[in-house]
């Protein structure tokens, strides 16, 4: 699917971030492949490792969808690629005033004519000038590049289940880990039961990304192809992730 899309024209920044972000899902799911090679030799994976990229395969999907999603006005789209332009500009440039580079340095100075750029682009956007005083400062400071909660399409779990998986990921980034401490298997927290949910969510979101990716694309990519759908369709039926639900709700030990 990517082969084929690559070889097609990049026609609009739509399509552009399409790209890019499939491209970046596929890059963490190969990672992850990585990572469980361990396991098939009775050793130790980084259980850690395989939850930042089960999270960073969420945080991909999600960005994908909202830059991409059909149907909103082109005042919205450029809303949120102008957002987006405006926290990397400012972000880049505080890591370069952070790292002590001149600001004569032209990383800084391009940065410096990006952050312009959208922020004009933002003062003449109907949608932005239409939210709260407050909001639309905070955004003008470059700290949010992403108004998530603007997005109305499709999901591939529901969010209750989204937000939960996101939070026991992000405790193998942030600490050192529920799973890395006792618990036992009938927890969610339990060691083999995070390995499951990082990779069938992984597997989920990696599903819905590419599903998404072939409708914003469709003539690049063309009909998926048996092999390609019926993983596709597998992994977003739920049917895993769904049973494993249901022991633990039993009590029965993986």
């Amino acid at each position: 699917m990517d082969a084929r899309g690559n070889r097609a024209r990049l026609s609009n920044a739509r399509v552009f971030y399409a790209q890019a972000y499939f491209r970046k899902g596929l890059l963490h799911a190969t990672s992850l492949c990585t990572l469980v090679e361990p396991i098939k030799q009775g050793r130790e994976a980084d259980l850690a490792g395989l939850c930042v990229l089960a999270r960073s395969l969420i945080e991909t999907h999600n960005v994908f969808v909202y830059l991409t999603e059909p149907g909103i006005s082109s005042h919205e789209q450029k809303l949120r690629l102008a957002l987006l332009h405006l926290n990397q500009a400012v972000d880049l440039m505080r890591v370069i005033d952070a790292l002590g580079v001149t600001p004569k340095n032209f990383g800084n100075w391009a940065q410096e004519m990006s952050r312009d750029f959208t922020l004009s682009e933002l003062s003449a956007n109907a949608i932005f000038q239409s939210l709260e005083q407050q909001q639309r400062e905070k955004l003008l400071r470059g700290g949010s590049p992403y108004l998530m909660a603007r997005y109305r399409g499709p999901r591939p779990v529901p969010r209750p289940i989204e937000a939960a998986a996101y939070n026991l990921f992000s405790h193998g980034v942030h600490s050192f880990g529920l799973s890395s401490s006792y618990q036992r298997s009938e927890t969610p927290a339990g060691y083999v039961n995070v390995l499951f949910l990082a990779i069938e969510i992984s597997l989920i979101f990696l599903a819905h990304l590419a599903k998404r990716y072939q409708s914003v694309r469709s003539r690049a990519v063309g009909i998926l192809t048996q092999a390609e759908r019926i993983p596709i369709e597998d992994a977003l039926s739920l049917r895993h992730f769904n049973a494993w639900k249901q022991k633990l709700r039993a009590g029965i030990e993986w």
